[in-house]
């Protein structure tokens, strides 16, 4: 693959930031490009939407912003209750129920939706096997 991989890395904050914080571990030396689509599944909670409301307007968040969420240091680029921070969660709602997805935390990678508990080992795993050029 000539170009970096991209993935788009559904979670919900509120599960708490376990897989947010193995992905840099589990994709140790592989290039890639991540995504951040802080969502949830059932009701949403004030630390999701903290999460929107930390990213630029019209962007999704940062691994630093959403490192600084986590902590309780963010600085919200907007109001958490904002119409733009409903539009961002409806969004990503939207693209990820046009997936198929159905469980938390999930990878969209190169076509492929990976969910659940062994969503990041699987991630992992296809990146070693797509930079070893095995597909």
């Amino acid at each position: 693959m000539s170009a970096m991989p991209e993935i788009r890395f559904f979670f919900d904050p509120a599960a708490g930031p376990d897989c947010f914080d193995k992905l840099p571990e589990a994709l140790l030396g592989s290039s890639y490009s991540v995504s951040y689509l802080p969502m949830a599944i059932g009701a949403e909670s004030l630390l999701l939407r903290k999460a929107w409301a930390a990213a630029a307007s019209g962007k999704t968040p940062s691994r630093y912003q959403l490192a600084q969420v986590f902590s309780g240091m963010e600085t919200l680029q907007q109001d958490p209750q904002g119409e733009a921070v409903s539009l961002a969660i409806a969004q990503t709602a939207a693209s990820a129920l046009a997936l198929g997805l159905s469980e938390l935390p999930a990878f969209d990678f190169d076509g492929q939706l990976m969910q659940g508990e062994g969503a990041l080992l699987r991630l992992a795993l296809m990146l070693k096997a797509d930079a070893a050029g095995i597909f």
